[in-house]
């Protein structure tokens, strides 16, 4: 059978040579041609499994019955084979490279264990299933030409991991975890992949899944932009944060994120841990689309002595880390949370102190509705405009029941400011009305516009301190 059918392509092949005199091409008859040859070489794809023990590399540790007996392979070059790596067998690289172009599986109860400093290269896809065991045991090189799916254990090494391939995956069920990891190819990870120590390459990579990432920078270029993917820097050193368009943005971990350029979060913002730096002595404006949401760590507007720092939101802001950690902590003016939402979004902030050295802004297409009462710091009277902590309300702010008042920078010997703009709306539930939302003090600067209105339960357009 193999035989007529390479006598049928050499037939027509030959059909198609002899008509190149007489200009003649029958593109039909080409693409048959080619349909025929490749047909010819997936149907004759070889499987092959595993001896119970060995050396993968060795070509006579593999054969086509499933106990590993059989007709060994005489190459690893073909890319229509497959290696499995079967059910009970355990095999062990020992001094040898190992190139393999077919594709490879590790089965339920396989396991490869990669134990020399020796290249590898997998110009196939690889596959471990669940229950398969990949372990790399020795520091090596090793090259990815295919796809990489983990449904079982994958334990990498500490030597560089590169993909070369173009428009190949990184996913499966389970982690992978690759400490350093070159893209050299396009490459997209569509699971949760790990990446501890360095990511580098000089080509793309699309995250559609979860990306944790401990380096200190990312170096290819990141396609963050796919619909509820997230990026997690998670790194235990000071780490740059890539600048780009995120979906979902999660900063943990510990020391410094620092933000490259300006950032755009198309989801939620997360930070639990580390200090994220917006800015430092620069001025960039990072814009969430989603909710902020901080359990941890400190949001440092600018970090250096020089520069305007802007954060845009969309969704809610909630914060539960305490005091402090939402700060300006360069000498520079105050960092500017401008809320411009389409929706209501609510502010959640209860610790006293939380917030130092901010001011927060409602433009006049936004609402915010107050979920706690909230501080703002105050600056000395000797003190320029730009270091008082400010409620500036061009739009809707909602205050219930609930109060703005004064807590940390100069604490009672400083002002801090509320400024409701012509235009703007303020509504409160406090049973003391305005005066209980905004307190009458020499520590809190107030200005009221005449061309506001004001909300207080079945009573609209009342004056202030009426």
């Amino acid at each position: 059978m193999k035989r007529k059918l390479l006598l049928f392509v050499r037939f027509l092949f030959s059909k198609i040579l002899n008509h190149t005199s007489k200009k003649i091409f029958n593109p039909s008859l080409g693409f048959l041609t080619l349909a025929m040859f490749f047909a010819y070489s997936y149907a004759n794809a070889i499987t092959y499994y595993s001896k119970a023990t060995g050396d993968p590399s060795v070509l006579s540790n593999w054969g086509i019955n499933t106990n590993g007996g059989g007709t060994a392979p005489t190459t690893f070059a073909n890319s229509g084979d497959i290696f499995i790596v079967r059910n009970g067998s355990t095999l062990v690289t020992t001094n040898l490279g190992w190139t393999i172009g077919a594709s490879l599986q590790i089965a339920n109860g396989g396991t490869l264990n990669l134990a020399n400093t020796s290249t590898k290269i997998f110009n196939g896809d690889v596959a471990i299933n669940t229950g398969g065991v990949w372990n790399e045991t020795a520091n090596s090189v090793i090259n990815f030409g295919g796809n990489l799916t983990n449904d079982g254990t994958f334990t990498a090494n500490n030597g560089i991991h590169t993909f070369l391939g173009t428009g190949k995956t990184i996913g499966g069920n389970n982690t992978i975890a690759i400490p350093n990891l070159t893209i050299s190819g396009t490459t997209s990870n569509i699971g949760t992949l790990t990446v501890s120590t360095a990511l580098a390459g000089t080509s793309t990579i699309t995250n559609t899944g979860t990306l944790n990432f401990g380096g200190s920078t990312i170096v290819p270029t990141l396609d963050a932009t796919s619909p509820g993917n997230t990026i997690n820097y998670n790194g235990t050193s000071n780490q740059t944060v890539k600048s780009t368009t995120y979906s979902n943005l999660i900063i943990s971990g510990s020391s410094n994120k620092t933000a490259a350029g300006n950032l755009t979060v198309n989801g939620d913002f997360t930070l639990s841990g580390g200090t994220f730096v917006a800015n430092n002595a620069t001025s960039f404006t990072h814009s969430i689309v989603g909710n902020y949401n901080q359990t941890g760590g400190v949001f440092d507007f600018n970090g250096g002595n020089s520069g305007v720092s802007t954060v845009n939101l969309g969704g809610n802001f909630t914060n539960s880390a305490g005091a402090g950690s939402i700060t300006t902590i360069g000498v520079v003016q105050n960092g500017i949370l401008n809320f411009n939402g389409t929706g209501i979004q609510t502010l959640t902030m209860p610790t006293a102190g939380a917030g130092a050295w901010v001011k927060y802004y409602v433009n006049a297409t936004s609402t915010l509705k107050l979920a706690s009462n909230f501080t703002l710091s105050t600056a000395n009277t000797s003190d320029t405009d730009p270091w008082m902590g400010e409620l500036n309300v061009t739009g809707t702010i909602d205050f219930g029941t609930y109060n703005v008042s004064i807590s940390g920078g100069r604490g009672t010997s400083g002002t801090a400011k509320f400024i409701l703009n012509s235009g703007g709306t303020l509504i409160t539930a406090n049973a003391a009305g305005i005066d209980g939302s905004i307190p009458v003090a020499a520590t809190m600067l107030t200005t009221y516009n005449s061309g506001a209105n004001y909300i207080f339960g079945k009573y609209t357009h009342f004056t202030p301190n009426e």
